[in-house]
């Protein structure tokens, strides 16, 4: 059954400006894949990533959350180039690089 968003009220919120500099904790949801089950392999399986979800601890945004896949290890040369041009993109939310 196809759902119509065309009525949908605007968002209650206010999205996280780029460049906000806000204190998170980082909670690592773990998968079925890699050492320990730690890692999660991606829908067509060419990669496994640590599965991250990030809680705003303080500040005017504090208890928002928001996720990032971070690949550790890519057994796909084609997967290792997409991936380090993926986190060259990606907006952060004034953190240093994991990688």
């Amino acid at each position: 059954m196809p759902f119509d968003y065309s009525d949908a009220p605007p968002p209650q919120f206010e999205l996280i400006p780029h460049g906000t500099i806000a204190t998170v904790v980082l909670h690592i949801r773990a998968g079925n894949a890699g050492e320990d089950g730690m890692l999660k392999r991606s829908k067509d399986g060419s990669c496994e990533m640590l599965d991250c979800e990030f809680a705003v601890t303080d500040g005017p945004f504090k208890g928002r959350k928001f996720w990032r896949a971070r690949p550790p290890d890519m057994p796909n040369p084609s997967a290792s180039i997409a991936a380090r041009s993926r986190r060259s993109s990606t907006p952060r939310l004034g953190s240093s690089p994991m990688m």
